[in-house]
Formats: C-alpha cells, structure tokens, sequence
C-alpha cells in the first residue's frame, strides 16, 4: 500500500498479491491470526490481506466515488476475500470501518459507523462463518473475551474499540474494558495451537508509534513494555524449539536519551542533575530532562517546553540563551516530569 501509486492502477497491484497468509492456510494447511491495538484495518494489519492505492481506505467512505464499484476497502477485503476471509482469529480496534452510519458503537454510543454502503460487516463476518459450518464467536469487550472457550471456537473476530485500543496507561481492565496485548496474545494462542499442522500469528504493539507521535515519552515506553509482555505470555505458551520467533520494528522514532552525568539505574522520566558552568551563592547545580523528543514540524516549541520547564531558560525568542539561576531550583522538577509524562 502506499499513497504515491494511482488509483487507476489498483488492478495492477491486485495482480501482484503477496502469497504469504494464502500459502499458509491453503497450502500448509495452518491456522493464522493478526492482534493489534490499532485498527484492524490499520496499515501494518491491512498489509497481511490487502492491497490498497491508499492505506486510508479503511471503510467505502475514504474509496473515491469512481473507483467504489472497482474497489474493495480494506475491511471488505478482510471479509470477503483471500486471504482474510480464512484468517482464524482478528483481534484489534476499529469498530467504526465495520459499521454503516446508521448505527451508533455500542461503546461510544454517539458515534455512528462510517460505512456508507449499509452494510454491518461485522454481520458479514459472522453470516459468512455460519454459512460455511464453522465455529465462529464475535466479542467487542474484555469481559466477553474472556468467556470464549477454545475448544468450541475456531474463528474469532473482535473489536474491542470505536477506533484504536486505548493506551495500556488508560486501559480500563474492567470486563466492559478493553484486553490488553498480552490478553489478546493469550486468547489467539489458544485457538491456534489447537491445529497439528502450527500457525502463523501477527502481534502488533502499534500504539507505541501513537505515543511518539505525540510525544509522549511515558506512554511510548510503557507500551514497549505491554508489547514486551505480550512476548513473554507467548513465549509461556508455545514450544521454543519448534516454533520461530522474530521481533521488529518497522521503523524508528526520535526519542533521545541524554547520558551526561547520569547514573546508572537512573529513571528515565526523570531529570538529570549535573555542576553548574555558572554556580551562585545560592545554587551549584542545574537539571535536564533524561528524554527530549523532536518529533514533527512545530514540535521544537514542545522540546523548548520540556527544556524550559526542567532548567529554566528564558524565552528563545527574547535573545537570552542564559540559564535563569533563579528559576532553576527543586519547585521546577514536577513542571518537568509533567511535561515528559502527560
């Protein structure tokens, strides 16, 4: 998928199918799952079933008028088509691509769906497994989740969210609240280790990528945690000498660990104590945030935000680059750590 090819050449990249998934259930016969906690249809799980001029086509109202007849969005993709419609377990967020606008999420009851064909494809889903005599469940919340029973269920579909997950900071754990990774890895794990012939699972802690867009230091690190946790629950589960497992990235962001006169063990999220170039009467010593962000145009005012906060330095743009002695003393540490941990 990508933005730079034209939507007249969608019959192009149709015809140039990645074989992956299909190869493995048709082929070798295993059962395959996707867990995130964005959006199925997001760009990373979208790009196991479906091929799209734009990875903003999640639902027919991102598809130009002209091209809906021609072309599937990636939910209807996911649906209807191979390999998605054979994938044994989805797992993720984004209720909204799967409802037509005349209905409200069940969650986030003012919020309607985004289809404009009509069409439930959650109903869809469910309907097409029935008609194929396989055993099939659709869960929307943690509680639900919970309940399903792997031996009486062979396709799993859930929705846990309008858009994507909430971050594991804000997650309610709650049974009308959202599973966690680990939670999601666990529940499809279940499913999939019931086939002799194995599986092939996809697990995406996508909403570390968010928090860095947000430049949110806290949140970013605390979701590498859960995803590291949900590496772990599986590792618990599955046999480590038949089983290959590989953890990526698909790209980098700009979160920046300052190191100077900091000691070992020291809290990330905190600030770095080092001498003062300039000591008073009254002060020897000046902080810095151990993490900075520079992460999109206009954001150098979030990192001089983050850098005022914690030492105290005038405005830039009054022309004092000098440190404020006065303004950098302990009552300044929790304007800092606010700033890196909100």
């Amino acid at each position: 998928m990508g933005l730079e090819i034209e939507t007249g050449e969608q019959k192009q990249i149709i015809g140039k199918v990645t074989k992956f998934l299909e190869e493995k259930v048709k082929v070798e016969r295993k059962s395959t799952g996707i867990v995130t906690n964005t959006r199925i249809t997001h760009a990373t799980p979208a790009a196991l079933y479906g091929h799209s001029p734009s990875r903003y086509w999640e639902d027919d109202s991102k598809v130009p008028p002209a091209s809906r007849k021609s072309c599937k969005d990636l939910a209807r993709q996911l649906i209807e088509n191979d390999p998605g419609r054979n994938i044994n377990v989805l797992l993720g967020g984004g209720r909204r691509h799967w409802l037509p606008k005349v209905a409200h999420d069940p969650e986030q009851t003012k919020d309607e769906g985004r289809r404009l064909d009509g069409r439930n494809l959650i109903d869809d889903w469910a309907r097409d497994k029935k008609k194929r005599g396989l055993k099939a469940e659709y869960v929307w919340n943690k509680g639900q989740l919970d309940k399903i029973n792997p031996n009486q269920v062979d396709y799993l579909l859930g929705l846990f969210a309008y858009s994507h997950m909430d971050f594991e900071a804000d997650r309610d754990p709650g049974p009308t609240g959202d599973p966690s990774l680990a939670d999601m890895t666990r529940s499809a794990l279940s499913i999939l280790l019931k086939n002799p012939k194995g599986f092939f699972l996809f697990v995406e802690g996508g909403r570390i990528d968010h928090a860095h867009h947000y430049n949110n230091a806290y949140r970013a690190l605390d979701e590498t945690l859960a995803m590291e946790t949900a590496l772990l629950a599986a590792l618990a589960l599955i046999n480590p000498t038949e089983t290959l497992i590989v953890v990526t990235s698909d790209h980098s962001h700009v979160l920046t660990m300052g190191g100077q006169a900091t000691p070992r063990g020291h809290p990330i999220l905190d600030v770095t104590y080092r001498p003062s170039e300039f000591p008073t009467e009254q002060e020897s010593s000046e902080f810095s945030p151990s993490s900075q962000f520079t992460q999109a145009p206009g954001d150098l005012i979030t990192v001089l935000a983050i850098f005022d906060a914690c030492i105290g330095r005038r405005d830039p743009a009054i022309g004092n680059s000098q440190p404020d002695r006065r303004a950098a003393n302990q009552s300044s540490r929790p304007r800092c750590q606010r700033a890196l941990l909100r």
